[in-house]
């Protein structure tokens, strides 16, 4: 690897993607989705937006948001929720039925809170159980892998914005 290739995460689960997506997108989501697209076998895209509002329809912003991955030659993607189920699922589902509109394979939906992850997608109890199955980001080998590689992955989204924010008062 030189100096600007990325390092090649090896992911193999869906607790893999999980504990990657921190690192595709520079930051740790909450209350979000987040697109995961793939062509063949490598990721060439992640995008993230804020969940609705309660009672906002989620339909505008998920083709939108599947307009921008559909333009970036994906022929598959991941939809990842994270937050509370009644506030996931609308936006995961038209997510989902945005991509499949716009031509894009679903290979998974997930919903991602409280140290758990669940599968829209995965009906067999053996590998998705009702009640999640649990991940650990920190002890995951793909976080590990990323760290290693001097990737990182900030607490939040105000942490990565406080990194761009323009310099102002007595420092600028």
């Amino acid at each position: 690897m030189n100096s600007t290739e990325r390092p090649r995460l090896s992911v193999r689960s869906p607790g893999d993607l999980v504990a990657a997506v921190p690192y595709l997108l520079g930051f740790h989501p909450a209350d979000s989705v987040v697109v995961v697209a793939v062509r063949g076998r490598r990721v060439v895209f992640a995008a993230r937006g804020d969940l609705p509002e309660a009672g906002a329809d989620p339909a505008p912003a998920a083709r939108h948001l599947a307009e921008v991955v559909a333009r970036q030659d994906a022929d598959a993607a991941t939809v990842v929720g994270y937050g509370p189920a009644a506030r996931v699922t609308g936006t995961v589902d038209a997510v989902g039925d945005a991509l499949d509109s716009a031509g894009l394979i679903v290979l998974d939906a997930l919903r991602v809170t409280d140290g758990r992850w669940w599968s829209y997608l995965c009906a067999e109890p053996a590998c998705c159980p009702a009640d999640g199955t649990p991940y650990d980001p920190v002890a995951n080998q793909v976080s590990a892998a990323a760290v290693f590689a001097g990737q990182v992955a900030l607490p939040d989204r105000a942490a990565l914005a406080a990194q761009v924010a323009a310099l102002d008062g007595p420092v600028r």
